[in-house]
């Protein structure tokens, strides 16, 4: 049997980044965006969890990652994503874009930097096939509308599904390649 090591206890961080990721994705289903707090205390935390870790002083052990490994992260995944949304915005949200770069504060908390860029582009551009494909299905089985309809158009909540397949990325990424392995 297939077990990830993601879910062994020194890993709790990143649960929580992960939860706090798929609370995001709710809360866009609910009001249609992603307040800035959400994001901010996300990175807050996620950072403070690994200066922690980084002083020997959070409780997870196992834990490699830590506050050079986290704001690494943070930089590449702002200086990779924010000119992405910048191409996209219409299609990628800046809230999703904040969230996921606040997701990589937790995942530097855990991994080391090779590792943690690894796995975080790697189950981001996960989340972003699985938010494509849900979109594209959820606008072939819409039904047509006349062009004086002038309803509003209900939004798909892109976050929900980039968090669902990040976390499912994650899960894959670890099965396929074990910490032992990089």
């Amino acid at each position: 049997m297939l077990r990830s090591e993601l879910f062994d206890s020194g890993f709790w961080p990143l649960w929580v980044g992960a939860g706090l990721l798929m609370f995001a994705g709710l809360t866009t289903c609910v009001t249609g965006k992603i307040p800035n707090s959400i994001s901010l205390w996300t990175l807050l935390l996620g950072l403070t969890v690994a200066l922690l870790a980084s002083l020997d002083v959070e409780p997870a052990g196992g834990v490699a990652g830590g506050i050079g490994s986290s704001l690494l992260t943070v930089l590449v995944a702002a200086f990779l994503l924010i000119p992405l949304w910048s191409f996209a915005g219409d299609w990628i949200p800046g809230g999703t874009v904040k969230m996921q770069i606040a997701f990589a504060a937790w995942v530097g908390s855990v991994f080391p930097v090779a590792r943690s860029l690894a796995m975080l582009l790697g189950a981001t551009l996960f989340g972003v096939v699985v938010s494509t494909v849900v979109t594209a299905v959820t606008l072939k089985l819409a039904a047509p509308r006349s062009p004086d309809d002038d309803r509003p158009r209900r939004s798909i909540p892109i976050q929900l599904f980039i968090a669902a397949g990040t976390v499912a990325g994650l899960l894959i990424l670890t099965w396929i390649f074990p910490t032992r392995s990089m």
